[in-house]
């Protein structure tokens, strides 16, 4: 008498569970990966704040000297007075240039009010969408030669931050297959 194990597969049934998994991704999109690319892109911006760097790593233009003169004064209150949460968190105001006065970081409105503007299945969008802090922002972004601003862009995204949204999408996509099953 002999034994055997008989072993089948059914492409259909493979096929119908990717088919159910790609016509969920095509209907509703991969929303938890944009969800979570959000978030994580507004904690890197207010890294760049806090390093005071463009999303490529370069530093940003320094403050004039006019500028940190004009501010030496006022800040050294500002820095005490400086809450979030209801905590003094020293690294809020982390000077990188050696005139000891942090780049747009004076009243730290700009870095908090870097939030999620939209965010669907097919997409994510980071900004600031407060009225009086915008026109302030894009200055800043990207400069303003009429009032020889410097572009300090905080906005953007790096090769780090398209390796993590591949992890982003790639984890809802295996969730989304084992969901499918």
């Amino acid at each position: 008498m002999a034994f055997s194990y008989n072993f089948s597969f059914d492409p259909r049934d493979q096929f119908g569970r990717l088919n159910r998994a790609l016509n969920s991704i095509l209907v509703e999109g991969l929303p938890d990966a944009m969800e979570r690319f959000g978030r994580y892109m507004v904690a890197k911006t207010g890294e760049r704040f806090v390093n005071e760097q463009t999303p490529d790593g370069a530093a940003w233009a320094p403050l004039k000297r006019k500028t940190v003169e004009k501010r030496q004064g006022r800040l050294s209150g500002r820095m005490r007075k400086a809450r979030f949460g209801g905590k003094f968190i020293p690294e809020t105001f982390k000077p990188i240039q050696a005139s000891g006065i942090p780049i747009l970081q004076d009243t730290l409105a700009m870095r908090h009010s870097v939030r999620i503007v939209k965010a669907t299945g097919h997409e994510v969008r980071i900004g600031i969408d407060d009225g009086r802090i915008l026109k302030y922002a894009k200055s800043h972004q990207f400069g303003l030669a009429a009032r020889k601003i410097p572009a300090r862009p905080f906005l953007g995204f790096d090769g780090e931050d398209q390796a993590a949204f591949k992890g982003f999408v790639v984890a809802e996509l295996k969730e989304r297959m084992a969901a499918a099953r």
